[in-house]
């Protein structure tokens, strides 16, 4: 029969953990227990050995139930099983330990059965859901041993299960097999993965090694030995709710549990009490993106206002610029003859150079990865990113388009690209679309918590208004620019009752000083806006949304947002949004994340949420722009061309009949001959 030393960890009622809540973080009361057993046999004897509560050695322990065996059983020759653990608890959760040892001598063919276990069972007490991650190692001391009865194999599985309430739809579920032919052998398997444990659960955790080795037939020379030691930690607590448990950030991610992580987040200067953020930059040939350039956002970052329990504002982002040689491609997707996959090549493309080329290689690699992907995001620069489709808006009716685009992101996730120039052209763009794509990644969409671009109200680089360098704009709307996120969500802009007086009704310091831009577009403009005119956003400034010389008059109505700049579009009211307090953190918890196929619907390659392509970002930077504060006032100008003439006249006399405000030209509330001469003076008088 094969020689077989099968050890479970399973619900055989053994070891109870009880956990209290305390704010928001599971913890577990008084957990410290030491417990060994041996079993042996000889002569076809069989022997079995239970250990009951009263023999266990234990130490603190806060609840033990039911027993840890082992059982042997030999013909032909001695075997030998034992099977010993401890369990040791910290601040962050606990610590298992559980060695298994077998021996077989002294036989012509002989059969080795050998069993130990106990059994781990958690009760969260928790009012919130709450992250877990399990890691650890099974470790043979030795290479399996080899014989003529076939490959040895070991099979080892790791569960969570159970669970009350509204439960989450994963669990931890590890399996894998090591095995060992004639000339070859594996000896140890690492794994590590999250999950998140709804509130009034009880969970178990199963752990199960078997091991299936073949000695051989005929005369054994001597013992064959076939040890090993199970390693196991769960930890939960984050004290700085950056995704990264307190552990990882003070020890590093340590699958084996021997004081040696596999990833050094520490060396490379995490801290758990501060938050910190990981992503790996690869880029093709040719693009020489430096570390300096990568230095802007992280700096953006460290300034930010976003408060730790260290009492240091501001996010620690680690950039690890890595591989800068991937082959060119250019990323392309044409939805009229579903041809292409943008989505289908940045998962390709990760598949093939996510990690280092030494994690890559590793004897470890696949959990080395899992465990990088649940901690770094992953950018590629390079390429060139296209799309066809039928334009919907087109004029004078729709028809096929292609743009280019500089940019792509989940949103949330993990995966980001960057198809915007060479960035040593532009670094100032380059810089802002990299914190771009990557606020995607954090949750933010271009209105912050929408889709809606062009914000007069939402100052942050995820509004492509302040995104990109404008050279025909002047230098005073560029050096307006920053590299930052919204640091405060100020009030509504309703474009159906707009305020000259209150302007964009900033309340927060953040804005002063800032500019921002709007189209001029109501039922008198039907074709869209002509210029971009620039205000004073900062608190307090009025703002002439109609474009008459004065900032008194209320319940405007005017599309000023026109993120759609081929045609007007809906009167909106516009939602301030205070980015850096609302970011997603961590690398789980959304369809998004993992290796997978990426999510349809939240990626900003839908057309609903679209990237500015480079004709647009053309046609803005081309749109004549008008500084309010430096322009004379030109009332007659109905269109917003810049120059008089009948259109004007046309467009007045239809605002008159309407009776709508802008064409009370004395401000009486009232529309009669006197606003016709007003209007008519203010005609001969011409544009400046």
């Amino acid at each position: 029969m094969p020689n077989t030393l099968f050890c479970v960890i399973t619900a055989i009622p053994a070891l109870v953990l009880t956990c209290q809540q305390v704010h928001g973080q599971l913890t577990f009361t008084d957990l410290e227990a030491v417990a060994r057993v041996e079993a042996s046999s000889t002569n076809s004897e069989n022997f079995e050995f239970l250990l009951d509560e009263n023999e266990q050695v234990l130490q603190n322990i806060g609840s033990l139930v039911g027993d840890i065996s082992a059982t042997s059983a030999a013909n032909g020759g001695n075997s030998f099983a034992r099977s010993e653990y401890d369990i040791t608890q910290n601040a962050d959760g606990f610590r298992f330990i559980s060695e298994l040892t077998s021996q077989a001598s002294l036989g012509s063919a002989f059969g080795l059965n050998a069993t130990s276990g106990a059994g781990i069972t958690a009760t969260f007490s928790t009012l919130q859901t709450t992250d877990i991650v399990i890691s650890g190692a099974f470790v043979l001391d030795q290479p399996l041993p080899t014989g003529a009865l076939g490959p040895n194999t070991v099979d080892i599985r790791v569960q969570l299960i159970g669970g009350a309430g509204s439960l989450p739809n994963q669990f931890i579920n590890f399996q894998y097999v090591m095995s060992s032919f004639l000339g070859g052998t594996e000896n140890e398997l690492r794994f590590i993965d999250i999950a998140t444990i709804a509130p009034d659960g009880e969970y178990t955790i199963v752990v199960q090694a078997t091991v299936i080795a073949g000695v051989g037939l005929g005369g054994s020379a001597g013992p064959a030995d076939i040890s090993g030691r199970f390693t196991m930690r769960l930890d939960h607590l984050d004290d700085d709710e950056d995704g990264l448990f307190n552990t990882w950030e003070t020890d590093g991610v340590d699958f084996e549990i021997d004081g040696i992580p596999e990833i050094d987040l520490p060396g490379d200067g995490a801290t758990s009490d501060r938050k910190d953020l990981f992503v790996e930059i690869d880029t093709h040939s040719g693009i020489m993106l430096g570390q300096s350039l990568l230095d802007q956002v992280s700096d953006a970052f460290d300034a930010a206002p976003v408060s730790n329990p260290s009492g240091n504002d501001g996010i620690f982002l680690h950039f690890e610029l890595d591989e800068t040689s991937l082959p060119n491609i250019d990323y392309q997707q044409n939805y009229i003859t579903k041809t292409g996959n943008v989505k289908t090549q940045m998962l390709q493309q990760r598949q093939a150079f996510f990690g280092t080329s030494a994690q890559r290689s590793d004897s470890d690699a696949q959990v080395l990865l899992k465990a990088k992907s649940l901690i770094y995001r992953y950018g590629v620069v390079g390429g060139i990113q296209t799309y066809t489709f039928i334009d919907p808006n087109a004029v004078p009716m729709p028809m096929e388009r292609t743009i280019r685009v500089g940019g792509m992101a989940e949103i949330p996730g993990e995966d980001f690209i960057i198809t915007l120039r060479d960035p040593n052209d532009r670094p100032e763009d380059m810089a802002a679309t990299i914190m771009h794509e990557f606020g995607h990644n954090l949750g933010l969409r271009h209105g912050g918590g929408d889709n809606t671009n062009f914000k007069p109200n939402y100052f942050s680089v995820m509004n492509y208004m302040h995104a990109l360098q404008r050279d025909n704009w002047g230098s005073r709307w560029n050096d307006n620019l920053q590299l930052d996120y919204s640091r405060a969500q100020l009030p509504d802009v309703d474009e159906s009752s707009l305020s000259e007086p209150i302007g964009i009704g900033s309340n927060d310091p953040s804005s002063s000083g800032r500019l921002f831009a709007f189209a001029n577009d109501n039922p008198i403009n039907p074709n869209g806006s002509t210029r971009i005119w620039i205000a004073d956003g900062s608190p307090g400034a009025p703002v002439d949304w109609d474009i008459d010389g004065s900032t008194n008059a209320i319940g405007i109505e005017l599309d000023v947002s026109q993120s759609n700049m081929n045609s007007p579009e809906s009167i909106e009211v516009h939602t301030g949004h205070d980015d850096w307090s609302n970011l997603y953190y961590k690398i789980r918890g959304h369809e998004n994340f993992g290796l997978g196929a990426l999510a349809e619907g939240d990626s900003t390659l839908d057309l609903e949420i679209g990237e500015l392509s480079f004709e647009e970002n053309d046609m803005l930077n081309n749109m004549p722009v008008v500084y309010l504060d430096e322009a004379e006032p030109c009332p007659a100008d109905f269109t917003g061309e810049g120059d008089l003439n009948f259109l004007d006249v046309s467009a007045f006399l239809t605002a008159y009949a309407n009776q709508d405000p802008t064409a009370d030209f004395t401000g009486e509330g009232l529309f009669n001959f006197l606003d016709v001469s007003a209007f008519l003076s203010a005609f001969a008088v011409g544009c400046p």
